[in-house]
């Protein structure tokens, strides 16, 4: 298409009879020379002056889910791997999640690219990363209904994951070229290569769950090279070679600014009350087989034909799944806007709480991410203690036992009481003072108990006791426990002011629906 447009255009060159035929050859030779200048200068432009490259062992610090899009009648969500069934992580998951940590719009153009009127093509090339000692892990969910608290009926969907602890080598390499580096500072793509390199260091979340304390990465080892052409050739060709023992390792870690002021940021110490159980949905996904020894081993030693619920875990934590805890916050935090404004709709109050949990894409409206995010809660199991219970059912009519209602849970308890035995992390990303006010007041629900987490609250199970709390906003440090001295107590009278907020904006702040309701 594009020659049959040049044949149509006008031609730069036209022989014109009135020219005599010297003149003619005079201005051929000229048009001709300036094609040769532009095509060296072309060449020039284009010509590899330098190479940025880094090479970092990553560690899923979490459980990573990045799907594979394959579902079957026994998961609805399996992880991604290559042909020989080796966990991986794509470049292009990595490129996207170091992408959006670049927060300069020019920095990330120069580096990843950009598409549109003035594109231009990404410099820095990302590798898959193959996983060593990758385990799979199964997880279950499920969506809670705001107003009963209930599980809502067919909202229960199962996913496969990997597990923390698998690794792989990572190779980024940036080719700069003589235009690339026009105009810049001679260390300009050095210094961005090294912010990068610090944030492998530091961590990044990438895959599903991300919010939910899925997805966290981080290098535990990290070498950065740089090649300067054509001075640095033979060095070069020793990369090549796999001879990096005699290369200058020239990473340095830099500040990038990892927390922001205007998110808040909660992190409580607490102990727990009574027993904890998030049932493993590894005992699901076990062959027949395995079941039945299970069922018939319990059947010997308790007549119970179940196999025993058992709290979650990995080889040196019991596991609070990030989900099961912003599920319980976001439920919770329903019924704290009800509580305030009873007069609120809610369709008012799920607007209200979509904002700060997001929303998937819908036919008129485009989704957005959750600015409401968690950690995996990990227990060391020394501070906890596994205790097998049996319980049976109870016919309602006749108070008697029903047959074969018989079921063992196996719940874990704590063995130091009063110690702080569970840290809860949790925050909002961006978030307003009214929003800020409504984290306080579940801070405050889970301090006193009120915020049960896990399965089997009805039989007590899931109460912490609060011990210490760290909260980060604005710029200001707060902390709430028994040691706190006058002066943060004083300090403590400003969190009011973000309850007080949340009160005012439910009572007619600037929520359409929400002053509408009011």
């Amino acid at each position: 298409m594009g020659r049959a447009q040049n044949n149509n255009s006008k031609p730069k060159y036209r022989k014109n009879s009135s020219q005599s035929a010297s003149a003619q050859k005079k201005e051929a030779a000229a048009l001709s020379d300036e094609g040769a200048v532009t095509n060296s200068t072309s060449s020039a432009a284009s010509r590899i002056v330098e190479k940025i490259v880094i090479i970092a062992k990553l560690v899923t610090k979490t459980p990573l889910n990045i799907a594979s899009g394959e579902t079957d009648d026994v998961l609805d969500s399996y992880i991604i791997k290559n042909k020989d069934n080796e966990a991986l992580i794509p470049g292009t998951s990595l490129a996207g999640a170091l992408r959006a940590r670049v927060t300069d719009a020019a920095v990330r153009k120069d580096i990843f690219g950009e598409s549109g009127e003035n594109d231009n093509q990404s410099i820095i090339n990302i590798s898959d990363v193959l996983l060593d000692k990758a385990a799979t892990e199964y997880r279950d969910g499920i969506r809670i209904d705001g107003q009963t608290g209930i599980v809502e009926d067919g909202a229960k969907f199962d996913y496969e994951v990997l597990a923390a602890g698998a690794s792989g080598e990572l190779t980024l390499e940036f080719t700069i070229r003589e235009d690339s580096r026009k105009n810049k500072p001679e260390d300009y793509y050095l210094t961005h290569a090294q912010e990068i390199a610090t944030m492998l260091e530091e961590g990044i979340s990438l895959g599903a769950g991300t919010s939910k304390g899925l997805g966290l990465i981080a290098a535990s080892s990290i070498s950065l090279y740089r090649f300067c052409f054509t001075a640095d050739f033979i060095k070069w060709m020793k990369y090549l070679g796999g001879k990096l023992d005699c290369l200058q390792n020239l990473y340095s870690p830099v500040d990038i600014g990892k927390k922001h002021a205007a998110d808040f940021y909660v992190k409580m110490e607490c102990a727990l009350r009574g027993s904890l159980i998030v049932k493993a949905f590894d005992d699901d996904v076990k062959s027949s087989e395995q079941v039945a020894n299970e069922c018939n081993e319990q059947s010997a030693n308790d007549g119970s034909t179940q196999v025993p619920a058992r709290q979650m875990q990995n080889k040196t934590h019991y596991i609070i799944p990030g989900s099961s805890f912003k599920g319980a916050l976001c439920a919770r935090a329903e019924k704290i806007l009800a509580a305030i404004n009873k007069n609120l709709s809610t369709a008012a109050r799920q607007k209200y709480l979509a904002a700060i949990k997001g929303f998937a894409n819908k036919p008129d409206s485009k989704g957005q991410k959750s600015r409401l995010f968690v950690d995996e809660v990990l227990i060391a199991k020394e501070n906890l203690e596994p205790i097998e219970q049996t319980r049976n059912r109870i016919d309602r009519f006749t108070g008697g036992t029903i047959d074969g209602a018989l079921f063992t849970v196996i719940a874990v308890w704590q063995k130091a009481a009063d110690k702080p035995s569970i840290e809860l992390k949790f925050g909002v990303k961006q978030c307003a003072e009214d929003e800020a006010g409504l984290m306080l007041c579940l801070l405050k629900d889970l301090w006193l108990g009120k915020l049960p987490l896990g399965g089997e609250k009805g039989v007590g199970r899931g109460v912490l006791q609060g011990l210490r709390a760290e909260i980060d906003y604005q710029g200001k440090q707060y902390i709430i426990g028994d040691g706190s001295d006058k002066a943060e107590l004083d300090k403590l009278e400003h969190l009011n002011a973000y309850v007080d907020a949340l009160v005012k904006k439910l009572s007619a702040g600037g929520n359409d629906d929400v002053a509408t309701e009011a």
